[in-house]
């Protein structure tokens, strides 16, 4: 843990109810909720942006996205379209919703291509015209992704006071791609089905039928994009939270803090030496770095164990693409392009076969409608390539 000598320190005199390291989302959300209902809230940001995965960079005038492409469960009464009411940032994002008969299209190496309608009904409809005999298969998935749903209080914005389903094994385990394989004998309805599993890197042996079911309903339920970047949700948020009296610091890196007799934090020590004291203390940075930050004696054994146990998913290579003006129309809808017939598989791959899954998706601007001014196409690749 990286230490300071007393001399070196600055210290502020106010002692916040909570400090929230990190600005990402989830602290965000925290430091409103906590600001709204009145208690003092300090957010510490190492970077100069706010946002974490909403961060976005520009090039040529051009803005691109660091992390959110696209975002689903917008339609009104979805759960991020109640979300984003509840912290007052709803009427002030520039959202553009993703067209009704076509948000995705799955493209395969023979030309074929399938469309992903908005709502149910034009999920189905679309469906069956490329299927026409798999009418029950397809609605039998509809009603599968429906009610997994139905079992995550949490996310139709219930209570759940016992979270039964956390402990519910059955509920937890049924394997994506297995449920695919029991579904259908069609292979390439499965892999329609499962065509934009590049949006959480799934796995045939580990990844579960829940994560699949959680975010295709969300963006079934309405996909958006965000119009001049999504750096404009963690803008909003600050502004709210600093109207509920709330403090953000940038360029403010935890390194290190200080603690009551008893065990307690009771301040956490920047790069620069300030010192920010508080009552109680919200990380909101990766597990691990919090460990460095405040100490492996402070974390139980069990939570240490587990955590080194976990290991990085597949990572991803971005190519940016600024267009010149008015030179390429804006598509209105995201492509995931494989060239090998099974999804799953393009998560492993060789130097020679890659990329053999791409996905290209076009970030709206306010100042052309019809022209794209940027694009950007993701494909998997392991951090172990840029290791050396």
């Amino acid at each position: 843990m990286f230490c300071l000598s007393s001399k070196n320190m600055r210290k502020t005199e106010k002692e916040y109810d909570f400090v929230i390291v990190g600005s990402g989302l989830g602290g965000l959300a925290c430091a409103y909720i906590l600001g709204s209902e009145g208690y003092s809230v300090a957010v510490l940001e190492k970077n100069i942006q706010l946002g974490g995965s909403m961060q976005v960079f520009a090039r040529n005038k051009s803005v691109f996205e660091t992390g959110v492409h696209y975002i689903g469960s917008l339609d009104k009464g979805e759960n991020l379209y109640q979300f984003f009411k509840y912290f007052e940032l709803l009427d002030k994002l520039k959202l553009r919703r993703l067209d009704d008969d076509g948000f995705d299209i799955i493209r395969f190496n023979d030309g074929k291509e399938y469309r992903y309608g908005h709502g149910y009904e034009k999920f189905k409809k679309n469906l069956y015209q490329d299927f026409p005999d798999d009418k029950q298969v397809i609605d039998q998935y509809c009603q599968d992704l429906q009610k997994m749903c139905e079992r995550f209080p949490l996310y139709n914005l219930e209570v759940d006071n016992d979270q039964s389903y956390l402990q519910n094994t059955e509920l937890m385990e049924i394997n994506a791609y297995q449920y695919f394989v029991e579904l259908t004998d069609n292979k390439r309805l499965r892999n329609v089905l499962a065509g934009s599993n590049l949006l959480y890197a799934g796995m045939k042996e580990k990844t579960p039928f829940y994560v699949h079911a959680l975010i295709m309903n969300s963006y079934i339920t309405g996909s958006y994009r965000l119009v001049d970047g999504s750096s404009q949700i963690a803008t909003q948020f600050s502004k709210s939270i600093r109207k509920h009296g709330g403090k953000i610091f940038k360029r403010a890196k935890i390194v290190g803090a200080n603690y009551h007799q008893d065990g307690r934090v009771r301040e956490v020590i920047t790069e620069d030496g300030t010192t920010y004291k508080g009552k109680n203390f919200i990380s909101n940075i990766h597990p691990s770095v919090t460990i460095q930050v405040f100490g492996e004696d402070r974390f139980l054994p069990a939570y240490k164990k587990r955590l080194s146990k976990l290991e990085n998913s597949i990572s991803s290579f971005t190519v940016h693409l600024a267009f010149k003006k008015n030179s390429f129309e804006y598509p209105n809808y995201n492509v995931y392009q494989y060239n090998i017939d099974d999804v799953w598989g393009a998560i492993e791959y060789d130097q020679k076969n890659w990329p053999q899954a791409l996905l290209i998706s076009c970030s709206p601007m306010s100042k052309s409608e019809k022209y794209a001014d940027s694009m950007s196409i993701l494909a998997y690749m392991s951090d172990k390539e840029t290791e050396h």
